[in-house]
């Protein structure tokens, strides 16, 4: 994934040193009670890398791809896993 990043926001609440050093930083994005929109899509990146690191746990995976649909599934994945698979990529 690229990102272009701009020197500042388009609402000009932040400017690019501002947006990286709160990535880094663990408390403020951390914090219960920060609603600030920059923490929800920082969330939102750890917990797809943590999802990613959880899925590939050392398994081997497979794609499968059918028009515009994919399944990801584990090589050596279920009778009930691989129908699902392929019930989703039906679009069943």
């Amino acid at each position: 994934m690229s990102w272009k990043l701009s020197p500042a926001s388009a609402d000009g609440k932040y400017t690019l040193a501002q947006v990286l050093a709160a990535w880094k930083n663990d408390a403020w994005h951390s914090d219960p009670t920060n609603m600030d929109p920059l923490v929800f899509i920082i969330s939102a990146f750890r917990n797809r890398q943590r999802l990613m690191d959880y899925i590939f746990q050392g398994r081997t995976m497979v794609a499968i791809k059918r028009g515009n649909r994919w399944a990801l599934v584990p090589e050596d994945c279920s009778a009930r896993v691989e129908i699902l698979a392929k019930r989703h990529l039906l679009g069943k």
